[in-house]
């Protein structure tokens, strides 16, 4: 998650933050944590080396677990879809008295 490894970024290094080795801001913590956008605005105006790397690949990392799991989830989809379906579908032509409601 992208939020935990900016958080954890900022616990690790405090020092650099601001110059100073208090806790950030809650405000810069939240944006930071919210969003990868937010984290980059953060990076820029305070200037803390490597969070913008550690946001990215934050965001990275989370993007390319979604594509996995969707990728687990369209496989098993297809399988399910391909033994479900008959081998040959009717052409439409029955000999029952049977009227498809």
């Amino acid at each position: 998650d992208s939020a935990l490894a900016v958080d954890d970024y900022f616990r690790r290094d405090q020092s650099s933050y601001y110059g100073a080795p208090a806790e950030p801001p809650a405000q810069d913590r939240y944006d930071a944590t919210e969003s990868l956008g937010g984290a980059l605005n953060v990076a820029q105006r305070s200037d803390v080396a490597g969070l913008a790397n550690t946001a990215r690949d934050a965001f990275v990392s989370g993007f390319q677990l979604a594509l996995i799991v969707a990728a687990i989830v369209l496989a098993v989809l297809a399988v399910i879809v391909w033994r479900g379906l008959p081998a040959r579908l009717d052409s439409g032509n029955s000999d029952s008295s049977e009227v498809a409601a």
